[in-house]
């Protein structure tokens, strides 16, 4: 964990070996520049209001996920802690910063719910191939039969009237023998195209 005595200004007064390494900056230079400095611009605004609040003494510390721009270039995402120390009269200090690397358990988190969506996609897809009959896109026999048993039992337990229609395509034997299998699944599609 990066450890930084920070002044009322933004200077780093004292940092520790962990955030040099973290900033990419050795002790020295990191004594002359300002966290604003480091800081990303667009987590600037919300790092200083956060400040003033807890200078102000409405809060007593506060967390915050933000960028710095590293020495190198590079872009550390980090958990910023702070805390403000007073002297003996109550006025403001300076402020201990914590600064804790959370880019790698961001980019796992991000990986896991990469993964749990497509592993949610594939669950959908192999309940359709479970349910569903690929030619007509209706259910299947197992689905249906599963369908009707809970429709019975639901209308056993509420005491409600349940009616089923079923039907018989006439010659379709004669027909599939006469026009070939694939006319035969022509004919299939359409019939469950209508019925849906």
């Amino acid at each position: 964990i990066g450890m930084a005595l920070v002044d009322l200004d933004g200077r780093f007064l004292d940092v520790n070996e962990a955030a040099c390494t973290l900033f990419g900056y050795s002790e020295p230079q990191l004594r002359s520049l300002t966290f604003q400095a480091l800081t990303a611009p667009e987590d600037l605004e919300v790092n200083l209001h956060e400040l003033c609040r807890l200078t102000a003494g409405e809060i007593k510390g506060y967390r915050l996920e933000k960028h710095y721009l590293r020495g190198d270039g590079g872009i550390l995402l980090a958990q910023l802690d702070v805390t403000l120390v007073r002297n003996e009269d109550g006025s403001p200090r300076c402020f201990v910063s914590q600064i804790q690397d959370i880019g790698p358990q961001t980019r796992l988190l991000e990986q896991l719910n990469q993964r749990g969506m497509e592993l949610q996609e594939a669950n959908r897809k192999l309940t359709e191939l479970a349910t569903v009959d690929p030619l007509t896109g209706i259910l299947n026999r197992r689905a249906l039969r599963a369908h009707i048993d809970q429709e019975m039992a639901a209308a056993v337990a509420s005491k409600a009237p349940l009616a089923f229609i079923m039907f018989d395509v006439d010659h379709f034997k004669t027909y599939n023998d006469r026009f070939g299998h694939l006319e035969g699944d022509q004919a299939l599609k359409a019939i469950a195209e209508i019925l849906r």
